[in-house]
């Protein structure tokens, strides 16, 4: 396993969410490299402060009517061409 691998998964490790078989392959890696060990102590270290924290959500989230203007852009976005469709469809001619 790579070191680019070992980052992406250092999380689900800590939450042992990997299986048995990728538990053991970053294992086995932090056994080996020393930076990505490090790594991995940094963030079990960090892991109970960043826990603590309540959620920020965002205001807007709430306001009346928000999630009906989303779906209502979404839509409208969705039933519209794509410009570089519409722009292909000019230069051939279409």
């Amino acid at each position: 396993m790579d070191c680019q691998t070992v980052r992406d998964l250092s999380i689900a490790f800590l939450e042992g969410e990997l299986s048995t078989g990728q538990t053991d392959q970053v294992a086995e890696h932090l056994e080996m490299c020393e930076r990505c060990a490090a790594r991995l102590a940094q963030l079990d270290e960090q892991s109970p402060d960043l826990s603590a924290l309540p959620p920020s959500l965002d205001p807007r989230l709430d306001q009346p009517g928000f999630w009906d203007r989303m779906e209502a852009a979404v839509a409208a976005e969705a039933a519209e061409d794509p410009p570089h469709v519409s722009s292909c469809r000019a230069s051939s001619g279409r």
